[in-house]
């Protein structure tokens, strides 16, 4: 069976705007080592999940796991970061191409993106998923509201 694949149009009003991106689920062997990997550093900088968040559900190990990404050493996320990058590709006139770093312009892309690569691995967290991307959309509509006002101003 052939790897899921998703492509995203970017419909932000923004640098990025109808920029498409093609991502490719890595395979399963890949996946679950970079997801025990960034498992580790998060539960290492959060110190574990109390059994408050534990009873809280999807819930309570998003915040545990957003708390943690806060708080985890970025030499140690770095790496796990740019490695969600390696299965998204751009699209551009019916090609793709791997990613080169001026191919995205806004860091609400990379948020968006970054959303995207998890729902397409771990779609079966997608409570949780869709309730950080409300989070990153809020962020992101807020950002386009600075942005509207600053260049507004006189």
């Amino acid at each position: 069976m052939a790897r899921r694949t998703i492509e995203i149009t970017i419909d932000a009003p923004n640098r990025d705007h109808g920029k498409k991106f093609l991502i490719t689920e890595l395979n399963a062997q890949p996946a679950e080592d970079w997801a025990q990997r960034c498992w580790n550093v998060l539960m290492k900088a959060q110190g574990g999940i109390d059994s408050d968040m534990l009873n809280q559900g999807m819930q309570g190990l998003t915040v545990a796991a957003l708390s943690a990404f806060s708080k985890s050493n970025y030499a140690e996320m770095k790496p796990l970061l740019d490695e969600m990058f390696q299965c998204i590709q751009i699209v551009e006139k019916m090609a793709t191409r791997s990613l080169t770093p001026d191919d995205i312009e806004e860091v609400t892309t990379i948020l968006k993106l970054r959303m995207e690569v998890l729902q397409l691995h771990m779609g079966f967290f997608k409570p949780a998923i869709l309730w950080i991307w409300e989070m990153v959309k809020k962020v992101t509509e807020n950002e386009s509201m600075r942005n509207t006002s600053t260049s507004a101003a006189p």
